[in-house]
């Protein structure tokens, strides 16, 4: 057999192999990355294990990057990646998932903080909503993303806002304790407010002139 009689099966054998082994990565261009070190998407593209790296640690910081995807709306499955990553990151980019797939995220308002409040930490209080943050324990307004209020009205709650206006001009009252508004029709300027069993009763005063309590007078009863 002549050297030349065996140098093409060993040609055409090389160039199937290198084929097999080598694919491009649809990311950074590269030609020649080998199969075992790459992902085959569901749209048919292959990305690089470096690519895929990248990504995911750019989608722990970028809400738009999360979750990482190539040309469709298709997530990259996480097989592609469960061995390039260490328990930490893994533990980190779950978090990271679960925080930028919430619609209207809050975040603690407190300085040196800045956590994100998690759903279950969400509460109601007089009919407004509040969260509580997992870190510091501040508890956060759910319309204006601030400090929570206390006892006092956002003043970014355009319905109250409506109602307080309104109220204004008909000369309405609002309970001190409650915040329920209360319109007097008949009968004299006094409203009874009844309190829990560990209180007493009050009595207030209330001057239609002014729209102030006037007296505060505890009850013998």
């Amino acid at each position: 057999m002549s050297l030349r009689s065996c140098k093409c099966p060993l040609s055409i054998s090389s160039e199937r192999h290198s084929n097999f082994y080598s694919v491009e990565c649809l990311t950074c261009l590269s030609d020649d990355v080998p199969r075992s070190k790459s992902a085959k998407l569901k749209c048919g593209h292959r990305m690089c294990h470096s690519c895929l790296k990248r990504i995911f640690r750019l989608s722990v910081n970028d809400p738009q990057h999360m979750p990482p995807k190539c040309c469709t709306a298709d997530h990259i499955p996480l097989k592609h990646v469960e061995k390039l990553f260490d328990i930490n990151f893994k533990k980190n980019w779950n978090r990271k998932f679960q925080e930028f797939s919430t619609k209207n995220r809050i975040y603690c308002p407190a300085r040196r903080c800045g956590e994100w409040i998690k759903p279950g930490n969400m509460h109601k209080e007089d009919g407004r909503k509040y969260g509580k943050c997992g870190r510091c324990k501040t508890k956060v307004c759910c319309l204006c993303n601030g400090k929570w209020h206390g006892t006092k009205d956002c003043p970014k709650d355009e319905e109250t806002n409506r109602l307080l206006e309104t109220a204004k001009q008909a000369g309405w009252q609002r309970c001190y304790n409650c915040r329920t508004m209360v319109e007097l029709k008949e009968g004299c300027n006094h409203m009874t407010w009844y309190l829990p069993p560990s209180h007493s009763l009050f009595i207030f005063a209330i001057s239609k002139a002014n729209s102030s309590p006037v007296a505060v007078q505890p009850s013998s009863a």
